[in-house]
């Protein structure tokens, strides 16, 4: 009995292995031909609505008229483009393998699905359920209801892991390729293009309208570039009312800025481009307010970084201008009158007489001086505060340029030194600003160097 037990177990062992090892053999040989057979399994080109649950959050969306409607707020501004990308994949949905009749769903994440996705196109339904993610594969298990698993060739999380923040209609910053020809900031002051608008420097194009002062047309390209690459993504709400706009500073904006462009599109005339910004008082020295902005009269309120703020803000006349006391192009100079210690020197370029080489030199009674570090000194001087304020300190230097070009043919910058700082410095007769004093002593002494040798 004994030796009859023991092979029946060994018969019963044999049985069994044979049979996994059937089974595993079927298995391997199932897979490798569901692999290198992928096929669409889903065709929905015309999807009239679309619904989702993922992450605790639900979202559903209907097409009306030709464009999408959020179900639970028809005022929610649908991005049109956003939701055909969001939609294009089920246009022709890939697999790269399939497991037919499946028993246990569990094992592929499917039992309790991470994103479950409605579809509807006419009479036609269709359920998606996304399960785990194939590490292996690089691919997410998925389920129609039709009893098999499928291995998307697209995960279709890519795109649904989102909320409403990746589906509304942003508003747009201003246009890359634009020529910006006036830019009005709230409070008066409003700068336009000219290029034969005149100024010491041949590479201005914007002046301000009350004065036809000129712009550092460098800076005011850098702030134009500013209001290009803003981006509006932290939407605090999509319709506004009276009482947000109250909370967000924007009822009476801080600041109000105003592009008016053009572009390269036939008979697209011209253009405006509007931002309003408003900030809550600073909590502490470390801890700025919260920082708004809004594109014209839409209805989105968004938040902004308090630098950025900072940088949108700072286009006053005195933030666009031309920050160095000289800004001239100095190549243009032909001769320096400069009236230092009581002692008044000119300084002339030109050809020297018993040059053989004819290339014109700075010189000084004839003779070529270097003025390589005068004119460093002289365009390193920069405006600390501008001010219009009358000087009341030493007069130290006055120096004229005198220029071969159209229009303005001299400038005439006199320093006078306020204390061991600071100096004042006059354009024209004009005061123009506060600098540095170590700024002022450099000039000097480079004026020094050659007039005492």
């Amino acid at each position: 009995m004994k030796k009859r037990q023991r092979l029946a177990l060994l018969l019963g062992m044999l049985i069994a292995v044979s049979a996994l090892t059937f089974a595993v053999m079927k298995r391997e040989e199932h897979k490798e031909i569901i692999k290198n057979t992928p096929a669409t399994v889903l065709e929905m080109k015309e999807i009239d609505s679309v619904s989702w649950d993922y992450d605790g959050s639900s979202y559903a969306f209907r097409k009306e008229d030709g464009g999408w409607v959020y179900e639970a707020d028809e005022a929610f501004p649908v991005d049109e483009e956003k939701m055909a990308d969001l939609l294009s994949q089920f246009a022709s949905m890939g697999a790269a393998f399939t497991i037919e009749e499946v028993e246990d769903y569990g094992q592929y994440g499917l039992t309790n699905p991470i994103c479950t996705i409605t579809l509807t196109q006419g009479e036609q339904t269709a359920e998606i359920q996304l399960g785990d993610y194939s590490q292996m594969d690089s691919q997410r298990y998925a389920s129609l209801g039709d009893g098999n698993v499928y291995l998307l060739s697209h995960d279709p999380l890519e795109e649904f892991d989102t909320d409403l923040s990746g589906l509304i209609r942003q508003d747009a910053a201003l246009p890359e390729t634009v020529t910006v020809e006036n830019i009005s900031v709230s409070g008066g002051d409003s700068y336009s293009r000219d290029e034969d608008g005149g100024s010491l420097n041949d590479d201005d194009v914007y002046f301000r309208d009350a004065d036809g002062a000129a712009l550092d047309t460098d800076r005011v390209d850098s702030y134009i570039r500013k209001l290009q690459i803003l981006e509006l993504t932290d939407y605090v709400t999509y319709n506004a009312t009276e009482q947000d706009l109250k909370d967000c500073y924007l009822d009476t904006p801080a600041k109000t800025v105003t592009v008016t462009y053009t572009t390269d599109e036939e008979d697209a005339g011209t253009q405006t481009f509007t931002l309003h910004l408003g900030k809550e008082p600073d909590k502490s020295e470390d801890e700025p307010g919260q920082a708004y902005a809004r594109v014209g009269d839409r209805p989105i309120l968004y938040r902004i970084g308090s630098d950025t703020y900072d940088k949108l803000i700072a286009c006053d006349y005195n933030d666009l201008r031309h920050q160095r006391v000289f800004y001239a192009d100095f190549a243009q100079a032909d001769s320096l009158t400069v009236t230092l210690d009581g002692t008044t020197t000119e300084f002339t370029y030109g050809v020297p007489e018993d040059s053989e080489d004819k290339e014109a030199v700075w010189m000084l009674n004839g003779t070529e001086v270097d003025l390589s570090e005068v004119r460093v000194a002289l365009e390193s001087m920069t405006a600390d505060e501008f001010t219009a304020a009358a000087p009341t300190g030493r007069q130290e230097l006055t120096l004229t340029v005198h220029l071969d070009r159209e229009g303005t043919d001299s400038v005439t910058i006199t320093l006078y030194r306020l204390d061991g700082t600071q100096c004042l410095a006059q354009v024209d007769g004009q005061s123009l600003c506060y600098f540095p004093r170590t700024q002022a002593v450099a000039l000097i002494e480079a004026l020094n160097e050659i007039l005492l040798g």
